[in-house]
């Protein structure tokens, strides 16, 4: 346990490090600083549930190894298992603090709707495993200054949380469109939905309504919409699926959507 608990230590020892060496580099806090001190705030609690978990069960594992009659193999087993289940969950949830902690903004003129149209092929494959049809209306020309590694990664992050809404039979729409000064991407699912105390809380850090979601997805996709000027958008109800869109501001030198 102590080898598990050290390794995890010195991988969220060195995140955190990086995190905080970027904000004092960036100067004083703003909105954004004070979103990524919460995530650091709730990464501690995060990762210490599964650990109590994993505890707990080496201690029984222990026990039922050290009594005097023969260990139940498939108890044995069992254990082992709830303790895999667990490494897995911190593997992913330290994999997408890392990811968040690691983003950086580097723009640059970029064609939003042909990004679009690439992480949507890159997609098709996984879309065809999980029964999704994909639907989109993107026209190409959209011109805007942007980082398309950051955008790419906002938009995986939708189209994942989408498919793991949705299930088999089921439809994601994407759209881009002009409206006024910005750029609209939005993703349309056609899963169970959510309800107005959950649409509120979809881009909290850590707010989850799956059972091993990490509740980093969301949070990262509205902390890259900040980081272009932009925001992050949810729109549910009950059992009419969900629309997300990142709202970029096009640059005064863009064309319009040709």
């Amino acid at each position: 346990m102590w080898i598990v608990t050290g390794i995890l230590g010195c991988v969220l020892g060195s995140a955190i490090t990086a995190l905080l060496l970027r904000r004092r580099a960036s100067g004083p806090a703003g909105p954004r600083d004070s979103l990524r001190q919460t995530v650091m705030r709730g990464i501690a609690h995060e990762i210490r549930n599964p650990l109590n978990t994993m505890s707990i069960t080496l201690q029984l594992l222990e026990e039922d190894l050290a009594g005097e009659s023969e260990p139940d193999r498939d108890a044995v087993l069992a254990d082992v298992g709830r303790v895999r289940r667990e490494v897995d969950r911190l593997e992913r949830i330290l994999s997408d603090f890392q990811r968040y902690a690691r983003m950086q903004f580097r723009p640059d003129d970029m064609d939003i709707g042909a990004l679009v149209n690439e992480t949507l092929d890159f997609m098709e494959a996984e879309a065809a495993r999980a029964g999704v049809e994909i639907t989109r209306s993107v026209p190409q020309g959209v011109a805007a200054v942007a980082d398309p590694a950051l955008l790419r990664q906002a938009f995986l992050n939708v189209i994942v949380n989408a498919f793991q809404a949705i299930g088999e039979d089921g439809r994601l729409s994407v759209t881009v469109a002009a409206v006024g000064t910005d750029v609209v991407v939005s993703f349309a699912d056609t899963g169970p939905g959510m309800d107005e105390a959950a649409r509120r809380r979809a881009f909290e850090p850590y707010y989850s309504t799956k059972e091993d979601g990490t509740g980093l997805g969301l949070a990262v996709v509205s902390e890259v919409a900040e980081m272009h000027g932009g925001a992050a958008d949810a729109k549910a109800s009950p059992g009419a699926g969900t629309t997300v869109s990142l709202r970029i501001p096009l640059p005064t030198h863009a064309s319009a959507i040709e």
